[in-house]
């Protein structure tokens, strides 16, 4: 009986002295599983005030990291993520290509149209938004908000058949970010 009330009375101190306050080793509240945010690049011309991004952005050492990762193997590129997966190879000709269907007259003959390839590259001048995919969770214990980006997505302008700039974006690639 004495080691029943020993035993009561140690339980009993340790309870007491817990502090009701104190938080949990989870201390991360899920707010989205799958949120997006959309980055623009440059002024958005469509308000009436303009919207210009934070210089503080630097999209050159974005997309070259991520291009370069891609081309080293470290990250996996899509052309529309989980669907269609770019090689290595593949990748490179997204970066820079021929455009075969330009056509343009002929300066030697007047109104003859003749095929005029044209060399596109993918730079990050050409890039007008990036979009990410993530995970966004609260800290309880710091009051702060953790992103955990795992996808990242670079768009360009679209242009029609005449080369008129289209009111779309184009999306270029998909890049999956490892966990």
């Amino acid at each position: 009986m004495k080691k029943t009330t020993i035993l009561f009375v140690l339980t009993a101190l340790v309870a007491c002295n817990q502090n009701p306050n104190q938080e949990t080793k989870n201390t991360k509240v899920l707010w989205a599983e799958s949120a997006k945010s959309i980055l623009p690049m440059e002024a958005d011309t469509s308000w009436s005030i303009e919207v210009w991004i934070a210089d503080s952005i630097q999209k050159e050492k974005i997309f070259s990291s991520i291009t370069h990762a891609v081309l080293s193997g470290k990250l996996k590129a899509y052309a529309d993520y989980p669907n269609k997966e770019f090689t290595v190879q593949e990748f490179k000709n997204t970066l820079v290509k021929w455009d075969s269907s330009v056509v343009v007259e002929d300066p030697n003959n007047s109104g003859v149209m003749i095929n005029a390839p044209l060399l596109i590259e993918l730079t990050p001048d050409n890039i007008v938004q990036i979009n990410f995919n993530e995970k966004i969770e609260f800290d309880t214990l710091s009051y702060t908000i953790n992103k955990k980006v795992s996808i990242v997505s670079f768009f360009s302008y679209k242009y029609n058949a005449n080369w008129e700039l289209c009111k779309d974006n184009k999306k270029v690639f998909d890049v999956k970010l490892n966990n």
